[in-house]
Protein backbone atom coordinates (compact mmCIF):
# COMPACT_ATOMS: atom_id res chain seq x y z
CA UNK A 1 0.00 0.00 0.00
CA UNK A 2 1.57 3.53 -1.26
CA UNK A 3 0.36 6.79 0.71
CA UNK A 4 0.91 10.22 -0.99
CA UNK A 5 3.46 12.73 0.62
CA UNK A 6 4.49 16.41 -1.05
CA UNK A 7 8.03 16.23 -1.25
CA UNK A 8 10.20 19.37 -1.48
CA UNK A 9 12.68 17.85 -3.18
CA UNK A 10 10.72 17.37 -6.37
CA UNK A 11 7.38 18.92 -7.61
CA UNK A 12 5.73 15.58 -7.79
CA UNK A 13 4.27 13.98 -4.94
CA UNK A 14 6.29 11.39 -3.33
CA UNK A 15 4.86 8.21 -2.36
CA UNK A 16 5.49 6.06 0.83
CA UNK A 17 5.99 2.41 0.89
CA UNK A 18 3.73 0.94 3.68
CA UNK A 19 5.92 -2.10 4.51
CA UNK A 20 3.07 -3.76 6.53
CA UNK A 21 0.72 -3.09 4.01
CA UNK A 22 3.00 -3.86 0.64
CA UNK A 23 4.10 -6.84 -1.10
CA UNK A 24 6.77 -7.21 -3.61
CA UNK A 25 5.95 -10.74 -5.58
CA UNK A 26 6.38 -12.68 -8.55
CA UNK A 27 4.86 -15.49 -10.35
CA UNK A 28 7.08 -17.74 -13.13
CA UNK A 29 6.60 -20.59 -14.52
CA UNK A 30 8.45 -24.05 -13.92
CA UNK A 31 8.11 -27.49 -15.64
CA UNK A 32 4.64 -26.00 -17.31
CA UNK A 33 3.05 -25.26 -13.63
CA UNK A 34 3.35 -22.12 -11.86
CA UNK A 35 5.34 -20.78 -8.90
CA UNK A 36 5.43 -17.84 -6.92
CA UNK A 37 7.13 -16.37 -4.20
CA UNK A 38 7.42 -12.61 -2.62
CA UNK A 39 10.56 -10.49 -0.94
CA UNK A 40 9.76 -9.14 2.38
CA UNK A 41 11.76 -6.61 2.55
CA UNK A 42 12.23 -3.59 0.25
CA UNK A 43 12.40 0.24 0.60
CA UNK A 44 11.86 3.01 -2.29
CA UNK A 45 11.43 6.29 -3.41
CA UNK A 46 8.28 6.72 -6.18
CA UNK A 47 7.58 10.00 -7.58
CA UNK A 48 4.46 9.47 -9.10
CA UNK A 49 1.63 12.08 -10.30
CA UNK A 50 -0.95 10.39 -12.40
CA UNK A 51 -1.60 13.98 -14.29
CA UNK A 52 2.50 13.97 -15.07
CA UNK A 53 3.41 10.59 -15.75
CA UNK A 54 6.36 12.15 -18.17
CA UNK A 55 8.12 13.31 -14.84
CA UNK A 56 8.07 10.51 -12.66
CA UNK A 57 10.34 8.21 -10.95
CA UNK A 58 10.74 5.06 -8.82
CA UNK A 59 13.42 3.07 -7.29
CA UNK A 60 13.10 0.25 -5.31
CA UNK A 61 15.86 -1.41 -3.39
CA UNK A 62 15.26 -4.89 -2.42
CA UNK A 63 17.11 -7.26 0.22
CA UNK A 64 17.53 -10.45 -1.77
CA UNK A 65 17.66 -13.06 1.47
CA UNK A 66 14.40 -11.60 2.14
CA UNK A 67 13.12 -13.87 -0.71
CA UNK A 68 10.27 -16.38 0.03
CA UNK A 69 8.60 -18.72 -2.10
CA UNK A 70 5.75 -21.38 -3.02
CA UNK A 71 8.59 -24.16 -1.64
CA UNK A 72 11.95 -24.43 0.03
CA UNK A 73 13.83 -25.81 -2.98
CA UNK A 74 13.00 -22.76 -5.45
CA UNK A 75 14.37 -20.60 -2.44
CA UNK A 76 17.58 -22.44 -2.43
CA UNK A 77 18.04 -22.33 -6.07
CA UNK A 78 16.86 -18.82 -6.99
CA UNK A 79 19.75 -17.52 -3.83
CA UNK A 80 22.66 -19.33 -6.05
CA UNK A 81 25.61 -17.92 -8.18
CA UNK A 82 23.55 -18.61 -10.92
CA UNK A 83 20.71 -16.91 -9.68
CA UNK A 84 20.40 -13.50 -7.78
CA UNK A 85 24.01 -15.10 -6.13
CA UNK A 86 22.91 -12.57 -3.05
CA UNK A 87 26.09 -13.28 -1.70
CA UNK A 88 27.70 -11.22 -4.10
CA UNK A 89 24.22 -9.16 -4.64
CA UNK A 90 22.35 -8.81 -1.45
CA UNK A 91 20.29 -5.96 -2.96
CA UNK A 92 18.77 -5.71 -5.85
CA UNK A 93 17.88 -2.06 -7.32
CA UNK A 94 14.80 -1.02 -10.19
CA UNK A 95 14.89 1.83 -11.52
CA UNK A 96 12.14 3.59 -13.97
CA UNK A 97 11.85 6.50 -15.15
CA UNK A 98 9.75 5.83 -18.49
CA UNK A 99 6.33 5.52 -18.00
CA UNK A 100 2.88 5.74 -19.86
CA UNK A 101 -0.87 6.02 -19.13
CA UNK A 102 -2.93 2.94 -19.83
Amino acid sequence: MLSPALSLATSLPEWQIVPAESTLTFTATQNSAPISGEFKQFSGELFVDPANYKASKIHITVLMNSLSASYADLVTTLTTPDWFNVKLFPTADFKASDFKQT
